[in-house]
């Protein structure tokens, strides 16, 4: 495998795969070994019984890759309050179990069979904030840092002032970005979704797709249609529905829980 898919850590990381199939754990290995020939890929659990015993004797890993309908159950009841601050990926067959995962913190959900360049990205992602637990993470969420109060909006006519508290969603919509606000104002301004980001305070906005920037003050509700897709209602604009992925409602559920 070429040096370009390799991943460089620090330190060897711990990870524990949870797979009932011995095939998909030994690809998963395999695949995580030609990452990074340090990963220590070697505790593989393989019942919801095998999880529990790991976990509540003490058993840690900086990462766990897990299935979750095993041969005894369903993973999640394996799962105690201790393992809540591990960061799991879930890697299954099944996309119906997307909130439940979120109520164990999962960092990724992903659908069987992963691909190496996918697995990539997700280690990438996991490196960039390696070896934190989520404990750690929440304290970081929860520092005080320095944002704009007011924004000043660059308008056809001019600039434009406006409250931070005040933005409702910032929105990109027929080739305009629009800022939404909470008396019913809509701002066509002249700027890109990219600079607001940088702008405001990620703590209480959220980049919900590429197109859309959240206040998440305001979120009135997530709904789940018939094909199984995630769509944000803000109040003021429930006749918006605001479109979020799966990874993307990982990351909402992580932020509104403080973890």
């Amino acid at each position: 495998m070429g040096g370009e898919n390799k991943i460089k850590t620090n330190e060897t990381m711990k990870i524990v795969i949870i797979e009932d199939e011995i095939p998909n754990s030994e690809e998963l290995q395999f695949l995580l070994k030609e990452l990074n020939s340090g990963y220590d890929v070697s505790t593989v659990l393989r019942t919801v019984a095998e999880v529990k015993q790991y976990f509540s004797s003490g058993g840690w890993a900086d990462l766990v890759f897990s299935d979750i309908r095993l041969t005894d159950g369903i993973v999640f009841d394996a799962f105690n309050e201790d393992s809540l601050a591990l960061r799991i990926v879930f890697l299954t067959a099944y996309d119906s179990y997307i909130m439940q995962a979120l109520e164990c913190n999962c960092v990724q959900y992903l659908l069987k069979p992963i691909e190496l360049d996918t697995l990539r990205k997700v280690m990438e992602k996991v490196a960039a904030t390696e070896p934190q637990r989520l404990i750690d993470i929440k304290q970081s969420f929860n520092k005080v840092t320095e944002y704009r109060k007011k924004l000043m909006l660059p308008v056809s006519t001019g600039l434009k002032f406006v409250s931070v508290d005040d933005i409702v969603i910032i929105r990109l919509d027929d080739g305009k970005v629009k800022v939404y606000c909470n008396n019913g104002d809509e701002i066509v301004v002249e700027s890109t979704i990219d600079n607001f980001e940088k702008s405001i305070n990620s703590v209480l906005f959220f980049r919900a797709n590429r197109q859309t920037i959240i206040n998440t003050d305001y979120l009135d509700s997530v709904e789940i249609n018939f094909m199984r897709k995630y769509y944000a209602k803000m109040n003021g604009y429930t006749n918006i529905s605001i479109p979020i992925s799966k990874e993307k409602m990982i990351e909402l559920r992580r932020l509104l829980s403080g973890v």
